[in-house]
């Protein structure tokens, strides 16, 4: 994942500063990702895990449907990106209703697609899978491997809040969230 290539990067920097200075090499030892992979294995049989379990399943009870159908059987899913510029005002919008609420832009993001699909889909219920880096100890930031995944986000849209109520509220629902991950 990124993070860790920033670490593999840093360790690259460091080393060639030593030796441009004529410094011997420090040898840096990097935490063993398979001591994480033990220990992920020992969660699986945890306490924990039995409540964060539960705490899932409870918030699932009902899976929204899709709001991305099939136009055919045999369709393939296709990859692609559309990017549009945000005007230097509409930023500053963001940023000031960002800071009012204490969300940040993935949060905002979440409210955007939230009442895109809310007023496009006829869908009030809505799963929103969000790209986390899943590095949550000290050893876990020092170590090379990949640690990214998928925290689901699920959400309601309600045309009667306000931006600013819907930001609050995916805020709150994420830190229930990042609990049980």
């Amino acid at each position: 994942d990124g993070y860790g290539c920033s670490i593999k990067i840093n360790y690259v920097i460091d080393e060639y500063e030593l030796l441009v200075n004529n410094k011997p090499s420090e040898n840096t030892e990097f935490p063993k990702y398979f001591k994480i992979a033990q220990q992920n294995n020992e969660y699986l049989n945890s306490k924990q895990y039995k409540r964060d379990a539960k705490y899932w399943k409870e918030k699932f009870t009902k899976i929204p449907k899709p709001v991305f159908q099939k136009k055919f059987e045999n369709q393939t899913p296709n990859a692609g990106r559309h990017s549009i510029s945000i005007s230097s005002t509409d930023r500053n919008i963001i940023d000031t209703l960002t800071e009012k609420t204490s969300a940040n832009i993935a949060q905002f993001s979440i409210a955007a697609l939230s009442i895109y699909f809310g007023k496009t889909s006829n869908q009030k219920d809505f799963t929103i899978g969000v790209p986390t880096h899943n590095r949550g100890s000290r050893i876990e930031r020092k170590t090379l491997g990949m640690f990214s995944s998928i925290l689901p986000y699920k959400g309601e849209y309600d045309d009667e809040l306000t931006l600013s109520e819907l930001l609050t509220s995916i805020k709150q629902e994420q830190r229930k969230d990042y609990r049980h991950r």
